[in-house]
C-alpha cells in the first residue's frame, strides 16, 4: 500500500512537472516573441533616427544655402541702391544743366526776338520771353519726370527680380 501510495504521489509529481514544464514554455515562447517584437521596434526606431538625423542634415544645409542666398541677394540689393542712386543724381544733374541751357538758350532767343521786335511793345516782349521760358521749364519737367519714371521702373524690376 506504501509503494501504490508512492507511486501514486510520483505520478501526481510528474503529471504537475509537465503541467508547470508546458506553463514555462508557453511563458518563454511568449517572452521569445515579445523579445524579437522589441528588437524589430528598436530596428525600426534606429531607422528612424537614421532618417530624422538625415532630414536635419539636409534641412540645415538647406538652410545654410538659403542664408547664402539671402547675403548674395543683399549685396546685390545694395549695390543697385547705389547704382540707383548714381543714376538719379546723374538725372538730376543732367536735368539741372539741361534747364539752365534751356533757360540761358530762351533768354538769348528773348534777347534776339527782343532786339528784332524792337518795335513792339516791351511787355509783349517780356511776356512772350516768359512765355518761352515757362515752356522749357515744363519740357524739362517731363524730361526729369521720364527720367525719375525709368529709375523707378529699373529699381522696382531690381527688387522684384530679387
Amino acid at each position: 500500500g506504501i509503494v501504490n501510495s508512492l507511486k501514486q504521489k510520483l505520478e501526481d509529481t510528474r503529471s504537475e512537472s509537465q503541467a508547470e514544464i508546458a506553463r514555462l514554455t508557453a511563458v518563454a515562447d511568449e517572452s521569445k516573441h515579445a523579445s524579437e517584437t522589441m528588437t524589430a521596434r528598436v530596428a525600426d526606431m534606429e531607422r528612424d533616427a537614421e532618417t530624422s538625423s538625415r532630414m536635419l542634415t539636409e534641412a540645415t544645409d538647406a538652410e545654410e544655402g538659403a542664408r547664402k542666398q539671402v547675403q548674395v541677394l543683399q549685396a546685390e540689393m545694395e549695390s543697385l541702391k547705389q547704382e540707383s542712386g548714381a543714376a538719379l543724381a546723374k538725372a538730376q544733374a543732367e536735368w539741372e544743366q539741361a534747364t539752365e541751357r534751356a533757360v540761358q538758350d530762351a533768354e538769348q532767343r528773348g534777347l534776339e526776338q527782343g532786339r528784332a521786335d524792337a518795335g513792339k511793345d516791351s511787355s509783349e516782349r517780356e511776356a512772350s520771353l516768359q512765355e518761352q521760358i515757362e515752356r522749357v521749364k515744363e519740357q524739362s519737367k517731363g524730361i526729369v519726370n521720364s527720367l525719375k519714371q525709368k529709375l523707378e521702373d529699373t529699381r522696382s524690376e531690381s527688387q522684384a527680380e530679387i
